[in-house]
């Protein structure tokens, strides 16, 4: 109980879907916290839970409350190393955005991203990560969801161009070897 009182037993406004993952970052600031390896209760997922209905809300909110909290740690001494995870979160929750059709979002995530680590793009491996996890899986599908994410939201640099000919290439080869 003291814990939350020191941490503030309040939920982060504008955070409405990561409220959770804030209150845990204020009391990791004023307490110890630990992560038990029995699992204390089980989580039903439905296409209708607020993960599978908010999962862009989650990610955007979460990268606010873990950038206001290293922001609170660490304040002007806060390194773009500090923010990788948070630039990170922004480049996921762009490819979430594209996914679901919403260009707009894509575009401020992508730039969010690097407003925290500018070079975030010149080490694909989480965009990477990040785009098949999101691939469709359908042939017909595929192929256009890479292309236009690359035309239209990434520098079409050596490394972009790298990672774009990889990732057409492992649809091409599923697609023949399907």
């Amino acid at each position: 109980r003291r814990s939350l009182e020191e941490a503030g037993f309040w939920f982060g406004e504008g955070l409405d879907a990561s409220e959770d993952y804030d209150l845990h970052l204020r009391l990791a600031e004023v307490s110890k916290l630990a992560a038990l390896e029995d699992s204390l209760y089980l989580y039903r997922q439905h296409p209708e839970s607020a993960t599978s209905t908010q999962e862009f809300r989650q990610v955007v909110h979460k990268a606010v409350a873990l950038e206001r909290a290293i922001r609170r740690r660490r304040g002007d001494q806060a390194t773009p190393d500090d923010f990788i995870v948070v630039a990170s979160d922004y480049l996921w929750a762009a490819i979430l955005a594209y996914s679901r059709g919403d260009l707009e979002e894509t575009r401020a995530c992508f730039e969010k991203s690097g407003t925290f680590v500018p070079d975030i793009l010149d080490h694909p491996e989480l965009l990477e990560k990040y785009i098949r996890f999101r691939l469709p899986d359908e042939f017909n599908y595929a192929l256009p969801f890479i292309y236009k994410l690359f035309d239209d939201y990434l520098p079409g640099n050596k490394v972009m161009n790298r990672l774009k000919n990889k990732l057409t290439s492992s649809v091409h080869m599923k697609e023949l070897f399907s």
